[in-house]
């Protein structure tokens, strides 16, 4: 299975994926939204990918102007498949890691200007984005959250936010 970057240097380029149940590249559709609202924040960026899957948010980043994308994914195949995309689209600004969501968030130093948080719609995941938040986010980060159903976030500065038929997803300021 396959996606297509939108817009930006790699436009038109395919990101090649798995398709599994744990794999849900984000809509085309909600990705286009969800990258005109970080027009002014992606240029020079520094990104997490937290929940890769198919990589499709970051590579979306870096062909727009990221300046850097960490990808980060349980799944050794996915991560895999990301290595072989980074290496077929020619890029050497991004990085990749097999690891547990949550074992990063708690093991790493390293902050961003933007963190995809967008996990498997029925993990636990949003529990703990208190302290994604407090342990990723440079001070003016900006994170992206997508579900399946409304998250209450109370820590959370709402930017933009939008509704579809079948999930929730916006972009949010830690409120420290």
């Amino acid at each position: 299975s396959s996606v297509k970057i939108i817009a930006g240097s790699l436009k038109g380029r395919n990101i090649s994926f798995h398709d599994n149940e744990n794999t849900r590249p984000t809509l085309g559709r909600v990705k286009e939204t969800l990258f005109n609202w970080l027009i002014p924040f992606i240029d020079g960026a520094t990104c997490l990918d937290l929940f890769a899957g198919s990589g499709s948010l970051g590579f979306e980043a870096i062909s727009r102007g990221a300046q850097a994308c960490q990808f980060i994914d349980q799944s050794k195949t996915n991560i895999e498949q990301i290595n072989l995309n980074i290496k077929s689209l020619q890029i050497t600004n991004c990085t990749t890691e097999i690891s547990e969501s949550h074992k990063y968030v708690t093991h790493t130093d390293q902050r961003y200007d933007i963190v995809f948080f967008d996990p498997p719609y029925k993990s636990n995941c949003y529990d703990w984005l208190d302290l994604a938040l407090e342990k990723l986010l440079k001070p003016d980060g900006i994170i992206y959250v997508e579900s399946a159903t409304k998250i209450e976030l109370e820590n959370l500065c709402m930017i933009r936010e939008k509704k579809t038929k079948t999930l929730f997803y916006g972009i949010y300021k830690y409120d420290r």
